[in-house]
């Protein structure tokens, strides 16, 4: 191996190692405040989730929950695996994550605990790379920016579950970023990717439309209008199968709380407030608060006059399809309901930092 080689394989190692400890602190921080939600049994808790007996539109949710379940399953017919030391307290998941009672934490509890802590990490760390990929899609041609810019989004990213939290939340980012790669480079793979999305979270069955920008040349449309109504039927079909499946269960398909949101979003107060959920007596503005919104609106449009039009069209629908669904069915400020709308900022604020330098009279750095 040549010196370049082995330079270029050191870097990576510790990209990997800086992107592994984002994400185990992004998920210690989530884990923290929400666990698995086993105080919420009945509803929407974690043995209730993996048996399938949640209350719609969380039982809607069963990709995750099966995956876990089946895996967690697997192992159990390995006593030594179940009746590991590691998993019932050594790993200390149970004295800093589970929020159960105490007789609760079985072998088989603590194995699908650990199962489910394995999968969340798991995809917020590709998603990580998920994000580098598609910096490079769009013409982020910083090498800094582009490799450091994910661990900016990870640092902030406990403070859009400020308000609920749930085991299939970063999974649904990881297939978010599956989607939008694939429409940028394999977008075949749409077909198989948006019905599994639509199984981890309903509303991935809005995803098409936000990629159409993506899919579809104005100048040769065809292709990418049969790729567009293929994964719009894919999603369709998972989206009737799971409502079909779980039509027994409590609940309703959703909840609106439009009239407790519109009073939230219209009192000057709510854009004042502050958060300590990286820190105990560590005050950090919330997402929307205006110490952080302002600068964000501000470096948005930057980002959308420097981007090219396929990704302001992205943007725009996106935009148009997910603050409604916070409005109408998010509880107040539920940022993790703008899922849909996380990719698209991420890239336009890469393209105002790309910008900044020649905004400021200086020269944009140049690749390696």
């Amino acid at each position: 191996m040549n010196r370049q080689k082995l330079e270029r394989l050191s870097y990576m190692i510790l990209l990997a190692l800086l992107y592994w400890a984002a994400a185990v602190t992004c998920t210690n921080s989530f884990m923290e405040r929400w666990g698995f939600r086993e105080n919420a049994e009945g509803h929407f808790g974690f043995e209730t989730m993996l048996n399938g007996e949640a209350t719609r539109p969380w039982a809607y949710r069963v990709l995750v929950p099966s995956g876990v379940k089946f895996a967690a399953d697997s192992l159990i017919e390995n006593s030594q695996i179940e009746q590991s030391n590691y998993f019932l307290e050594s790993s200390g998941v149970h004295e800093r994550y589970f929020r159960g009672a105490a007789e609760r934490w079985t072998p088989e509890m603590a194995l699908r605990y650990h199962v489910g802590l394995a999968a969340i990490v798991g995809s917020l760390f590709v998603f990580l790379w998920l994000l580098r990929s598609l910096a490079v899609r769009f013409d982020i041609d910083n090498p800094v920016l582009r490799d450091l810019a994910p661990l900016a989004f990870t640092l902030l990213l406990p403070l859009a579950f400020l308000k609920g939290g749930y085991l299939y939340d970063f999974p649904e980012l990881l297939l978010i970023g599956c989607c939008f790669l694939a429409a940028t480079s394999a977008p075949l793979w749409l077909l198989l990717l948006i019905p599994v999305a639509v199984l981890n979270k309903e509303t991935a069955i809005l995803l098409p439309l936000i990629l159409a920008p993506l899919l579809v040349d104005l100048e040769k449309p065809k292709r990418g209008l049969l790729l567009l109504a293929g994964s719009l039927l894919g999603g369709l079909i998972a989206f009737l199968a799971v409502r079909q499946m779980m039509a027994g269960n409590p609940g309703g398909s959703v909840e609106f709380h439009l009239v407790d949101n519109l009073a939230f979003w219209l009192r000057p107060a709510s854009y004042l407030d502050f958060s300590m959920m990286l820190g105990a007596g560590m005050p950090m503005p919330k997402m929307h608060g205006l110490v952080v919104i302002v600068p964000l609106a501000l470096l948005l449009m930057l980002g959308f006059r420097s981007a090219d039009v396929r990704l302001r069209r992205v943007f725009l629908i996106a935009l148009a399809i997910n603050v409604p669904l916070l409005l109408f069915f998010g509880d107040k400020d539920e940022l993790r309901n703008l899922s849909l709308l996380f990719v698209p900022i991420y890239l336009l604020m890469l393209k105002a930092a790309q910008s900044l330098p020649e905004a400021a009279g200086g020269t944009r750095p140049r690749s390696g």
